[in-house]
């Protein structure tokens, strides 16, 4: 019983410090882009936390903010087609 305690007190000792210790945070101020209305977006340790809707004010930079738009466009070279589904390692050595 002793040591069930040790280990939840060394644990709820971790859960504080973890909690106490320093995030990354980025906060991204832009335009939506349905809309145009002003938006921020808080981002903590690399995930969307928190999403504001504003109202027309003078803060937002004239940036347009849109989610998920990705280039999935993958080219090649000296005609090795890099999207090709019979790209072997010698095409990839070719290029």
């Amino acid at each position: 019983m002793k040591n069930l305690i040790i280990i939840f007190l060394m644990l709820t000792l971790l859960g504080v410090y973890a909690m106490g210790a320093q995030k990354d945070t980025l906060t991204v101020k832009g335009k939506f882009y349905l809309d145009g209305e002003q938006v921020s977006i808080g981002i903590i340790d690399g995930k969307i936390v928190k999403i504001d809707l504003h109202s027309q004010s003078t803060e937002a930079p004239e940036v347009y903010v849109s989610p998920g738009l990705v280039d999935l466009q993958i080219n090649g070279f000296v005609g090795v087609d890099f999207s090709d589904q019979n790209l072997t390692i010698e095409g990839i050595r070719k290029a």
